[in-house]
């Protein structure tokens, strides 16, 4: 826990290594220090083929952070933000770049 999900065109492939922004993600996530060394952070990456964005642009990265209720709206803008300046830092050339943080339901399990 938590999980980093990672929407992103398929020509970002081109421009960076897709496991190497994973890795750094993970490393933001654990710069976040909202999660303890015994938690599991997740990261995983979907490219999308099939995009249109008005602005001309078709070149993008979302990243969606979710996690277990208890974090305050301010810790969830700073690790929003932290992962945000992964991606600007990794993709400077991506204009498309956003990131959301959402509290897993209580409905969540896992094994």
């Amino acid at each position: 826990m938590p999980h980093i999900i990672v929407e992103y065109s398929d020509d970002i492939a081109s421009k960076r290594s897709i496991d190497g922004l994973c890795l750094r993600l993970f490393e933001g996530a654990v710069d976040t220090q909202l999660f303890g060394e015994g938690q599991t952070i997740k990261v995983r990456a979907h490219a999308c083929q099939n995009v249109f964005m008005g602005n001309g642009d078709q070149s993008f990265v979302h990243a969606e952070l979710r996690m277990l209720p208890g974090r305050t709206a301010e810790q969830k803008q700073s690790a929003t933000q932290t992962l945000l300046n992964v991606l600007v830092a990794e993709l400077p050339e991506v204009t498309n770049l956003s990131v959301d943080c959402a509290d897993l339901s209580d409905a969540y399990a896992k094994q």
